[in-house]
């Protein structure tokens, strides 16, 4: 069912294209001006949440890196038009120095989610799924954000023991929590 999903998802989504002040203002009820926020280097047709970042110039931003197939993401500082940036095996953008530092908040990627138990589905590979375990189990107070659009929200995902859940999600028109 999950994989029916991605392709439905993948298809819907790629012809959204967002209000990045309608995004910015959502996010803006959840982090505080000047927290660290990780965010994504978004991928061909998923929401670009690189528009949002003149809304966001008061935060430290931050990209992920990816390790190892089993391991958590790590994170490092993002400075747009400054930080060198390579593309790792999935051909995602991440920046070549590693300074790494435990985000405030943190926004996720999905292709769809449901509002009521803020489950996601993402591409499948479960880097964000590890890395929320992990932040968790190690007490860190890192939230973890969706980002995603109104036409993306589905009733009962069906989850696994794996699948985290997401302490906020924000779409174009709310905040679910």
């Amino acid at each position: 069912m999950k994989n029916e999903l991605r392709i439905l998802f993948k298809q819907i989504r790629k012809d959204i294209k967002i209000q990045p002040e309608l995004y910015a203002q959502q996010l803006k009820q959840i982090i505080q001006p000047e927290s660290s926020i990780s965010i994504y280097y978004p991928l061909v047709n998923e929401l670009n949440i690189l528009s949002i970042l003149p809304y966001l110039s008061k935060n430290k931003i931050l990209l992920p890196i990816m390790q190892k197939q089993t391991e958590p993401l790590l994170f490092s500082v993002y400075i747009q038009n400054k930080t060198e940036l390579q593309l790792n095996k999935f051909k995602i953008l991440e920046p070549v120095d590693k300074n790494y530092e435990i985000p405030q908040f943190c926004i996720v990627p999905l292709l769809c989610f449901d509002p009521q138990n803020k489950h996601r589905i993402g591409y499948g590979g479960g880097y964000y799924d590890r890395t929320i375990e992990d932040y968790r189990s190690k007490n860190y107070n890192t939230k973890f954000i969706g980002f995603g659009h109104e036409l993306l929200k589905v009733n009962n995902i069906p989850y696994t023991d794996n699948d985290q859940q997401l302490d906020f999600i924000i779409t174009d028109q709310q905040i679910y929590c």
